[in-house]
């Protein structure tokens, strides 16, 4: 009843302070509830679950000459008074601690280890020093050093170096490796780290880079070289230049592997070895080995002779020294007698451009005219040669052949062939002409011409002249359009004698799309050879289909004919050394989509 009146008189008493207070009543039950609720009972004590925290480290790390040294603050919370042990990273060996207003020391054995005791937020100094490992491997003159990070909430730091390390190696850079982040430098010029709790920083020191002469680096060069095989009745000679261009360290000697016998080529001897600047040469096995006098720190240039017996078909070899980075080779062929020489395999050959061959020797360039690039030196080209007691067409050269096809909806196409040919002796010319050709007209030199009959082709009749002299055929081919997507195969007549340069154009009529397969053979073609821009023009095709009499002057100049509207044309030119000549393959496609404008 006691609790009761106080809580009566306390109403009261509130009461009188206030202007129309009223009377609260309650059971006496509830009173109690909520009187044991507002003074609850204190409960035992209870340990904490984590007895000391580390709340903060910073440090700062100086490289000296042989070692850094490691100053680390780390504040700590302790949470009652008793011992405690905190475990230490691994930053070198401690020389000195400063525990502040705790209790305690540093345990050595097992592991650093702080031993302290006293509750309450504490901060510890301890410095040590941890050794620079040198890096014998690295080009450029490093040191490293590793220091362990406390596993604190909170790690960051500054490093410093000082000017130069033992023996005079001068610190040019101090950088972070692993553990930790460079957040920038501060107004000392030391760099700001931000690292990785309980993680180790992998910290690279680094001197002033050193320049390596040029003998201390590896060798690196590209090559250039030049390979041009004679084919004569007696003999086989090879004369080979070798330009070498060193980019990197010096060149002692160069060694070059000789050809062996094989694609048809004969057993051939070293004849001669030319070089400016040169020391000596040997052969060593399968290679031989240039000496020049002084090490090759730039341009060297070498030129080989080497002879064997004679030969009706070889494979050009092609020299590349050991070791090159890089070997553009370029091969080519000549015959000093009365004989004719044909390009029988291109292999892995293509025809240079005037850069590729601009730098070999005019010794070289003037003596053939039929360079081949090769990409692969294990298929390079081959050679044929044929002399005057076997050939049946010698003395005969094509200097140009100009295909012209139109093709319309009926099944057959225009087939027009110029050439343009030199003759010392030979009578006549045989000419392929595709399958179900039928002759319209020819001419020589803008006179009727009437051929004869050779095998599947023509034999065309010559002059014996050395002044050029152009020949024209005309005639009619199957030719069928695709209604979809093909390849249209146009083919290209074979001769006789060989052909130096082949061009083509093929004008077909709209509703399709069409380009050449072989992009490699992309070009224009020039005018006919020998065409005349004086002759009226007048109806040529109708005066070609024309079933009258032939007249005894020849047009030749059909190409003047203009692409008729809606028809396009696809055109190409290229060099062919063989008397054989692969077909031109065009894809084409019907245009059935017309895309439109919006």
């Amino acid at each position: 009843m006691k609790r009761a009146f106080g809580l009566v008189l306390t109403l009261l008493v509130c009461g009188a302070g206030l202007v129309g207070a009223q009377e609260v009543e309650m059971p006496l039950d509830r009173y109690l509830e909520l009187y044991d609720r507002a003074h609850p009972e204190a409960g035992p004590e209870v340990a904490p679950e984590v007895p000391w925290t580390l709340d903060e480290a910073r440090l700062e790390v100086v490289i000296g000459a042989r070692s850094a040294r490691v100053v680390q603050l780390l504040t700590l919370t302790l949470l009652d008074d008793a011992w405690h042990e905190a475990p230490l990273p691994a930053a070198g060996t401690i020389v000195e601690a400063s525990l502040g207003t705790l209790e305690g020391r540093v345990v050595s054995s097992s592991g650093e280890r702080l031993v302290v005791r006293g509750a309450g937020r504490h901060t510890v100094r301890l410095e040590s020093l941890a050794g620079l490992v040198e890096d014998e491997e690295a080009a450029r003159p490093t040191w490293r050093v590793a220091v362990g990070l406390p596993a604190a909430a909170v790690v960051a730091g500054v490093v410093r170096h000082g000017a130069s390390l033992a023996g005079g190696e001068t610190i040019e850079e101090v950088a972070v490796r692993g553990g930790g982040l460079e957040r920038g430098t501060d107004e000392r010029g030391g760099l700001l780290v931000v690292g990785t709790p309980g993680a180790t920083l992998q910290l690279e020191v680094l001197g002033k880079a050193q320049a390596l002469s040029r003998e201390e680096l590896p060798l690196v060069f590209m090559a250039r070289s030049a390979s041009l095989v004679t084919l004569d009745r007696a003999r086989t000679e090879l004369r080979c230049w070798l330009e070498v261009r060193v980019a990197q360290g010096v060149m002692e000697e160069l060694r070059v592997p000789l050809p062996g016998v094989s694609g048809g080529l004969p057993a051939m001897d070293l004849v001669e070895v030319k070089a400016t600047g040169l020391a000596g040469w040997d052969v060593e096995g399968e290679d031989l080995v240039v000496v020049p006098l002084a090490p090759i720190e730039d341009r060297w240039a070498v030129e080989l002779r080497l002879s064997g017996g004679p030969a009706g078909a070889v494979a050009s070899p092609v020299l590349a020294p050991r070791g090159a980075l890089r070997t553009l080779a370029a091969a080519a062929a000549e015959t000093s007698e009365d004989a004719l020489l044909e390009l029988a395999e291109v292999g892995s050959g293509r025809r240079p451009d005037a850069r590729e061959t601009g730098e070999v020797p005019q010794g070289f360039r003037s003596a053939a005219k039929r360079w081949v690039v090769v990409a692969d030196p294990a298929r390079p080209p081959r050679w044929a040669v044929t002399f005057s007691d076997s050939a049946e067409v010698l003395a005969a050269q094509v200097d140009e052949l100009l295909v012209d096809v139109r093709a319309g909806g009926s099944g057959r196409a225009l087939y027009q062939v110029w050439l343009k040919v030199r003759s010392t002796g030979a009578v006549r010319l045989g000419l392929g002409v595709p399958e179900g050709f039928e002759l319209l007209r020819a001419g020589r030199d803008g006179l009727h011409l009437a051929p004869g009959e050779r095998g599947l082709g023509l034999e065309l009749p010559l002059v014996a002249t050395e002044k050029p002299q152009v020949i024209y055929v005309a005639g009619l081919i199957p030719l069928e359009l695709p209604a979809g997507e093909a390849m249209l195969s146009i083919p290209i007549p074979s001769l006789s004698a060989p052909v130096t340069r082949v061009a083509a154009q093929v004008v077909l009529p709209g509703g399709l799309r069409c380009e050449l397969r072989d992009q490699d053979r992309a070009g224009t073609p020039g005018e006919p050879p020998g065409w005349s821009r004086t002759r009226k023009r007048g109806d040529r095709l109708a005066e070609l289909l024309s079933t009258g009499p032939v007249e005894e002057q020849v047009s030749d100049d059909l190409a003047e004919l203009p692409v008729p509207r809606g028809f396009q044309r696809v055109t190409a030119s290229w060099s062919a050394l063989s008397a054989t000549r692969e077909p031109l393959v065009v894809h084409v496609e019907a245009d059935e989509q017309k895309v439109g404008w919006f």
